[in-house]
């Protein structure tokens, strides 16, 4: 018990020696520590994860103020800077595809000497881009184009169920074609300000058609009750003058 006792001092003093010793090593001036940052930035090209091309901007900051940087791409110097801003343009395409190390070394209003982080990144072809490109937007047209049909599709059911002077919340157009009233519906695709993409229960034909003014409907409205006037029936000539007295619900 004595001689386990007598060692247990020892070797405390021995752990907080080697302790010391290594708290007191001198550390290299990295970015880690705050002296040298190394940013990128995309000017013009693609960037995907660490995928890049095209052409980027190498930004360097520190704290303590800097009297120049080298920029290196692997070993090799990209550029070497004396006044701020200290930036550097790097375009992937005057390097070999494949992944490449990009970092800086400056120096310090004081002398020192500091080195930056690494950015580690994969110079790729310009196919990269579209490829990313057509990948994101594939599934977002393929939505688009589902809302599209579906709200065309409601639109080709709805309306032939027009009947004169009734409207709903999306008011009423006048075919390009035939120049015969119809209602808009609420679902029908947007193709343009105020235009949808509509039916015409009466032609059959689809267009884009803008909201119509009241006048407009009622002239329309005279119009198919015209055309249909010999063969309407009792109902649909007293649907015609009530819309006569009763225009002013109708809004622009």
């Amino acid at each position: 018990m004595r001689i386990r006792l007598a060692r247990r001092p020892l070797a405390r003093l021995t752990v907080a020696a080697a302790l010391l010793a290594v708290g007191s090593l001198p550390t290299p001036a990295t970015a880690q520590d705050g002296s040298l940052q190394l940013k990128l930035r995309r000017t013009f090209g693609y960037s995907g994860g660490s995928e890049i091309q095209g052409s980027f901007l190498l930004t360097a900051e520190a704290p303590g103020g800097l009297e120049h940087v080298t920029f290196h791409v692997d070993d090799q110097v990209l550029e070497s800077v004396s006044a701020p801003p200290f930036q550097a343009r790097l375009h992937t395409g005057d390097y070999l595809l494949g992944p490449h190390r990009l970092w800086a070394e400056g120096t310090l209003g004081d002398g020192s000497e500091v080195v930056s982080n690494e950015i580690l990144a994969e110079f790729v072809d310009p196919s990269a881009g579209w490829e990313s490109a057509t990948g994101m937007l594939t599934p977002i047209l393929v939505i688009v184009g589902l809302a599209i049909a579906a709200g065309a599709g409601i639109t080709a059911v709805s309306s032939r169920k027009y009947k004169p002077g009734v409207y709903g919340s999306s008011g009423g157009a006048i075919c390009p074609r035939c120049n015969l009233p119809l209602s808009r519906h609420f679902l029908a695709p947007n193709l343009g300000i105020g235009k949808k993409f509509e039916r015409c229960p009466h032609c059959g034909k689809w267009s884009r058609m803008p909201r119509a003014s009241a006048g407009q409907l009622t002239a329309a409205e005279a119009r198919l009750l015209g055309e249909v006037s010999s063969e309407a029936p009792p109902e649909m000539q007293a649907e015609g003058l009530r819309r006569r007295v009763d225009d002013s619900r109708f809004v622009d």
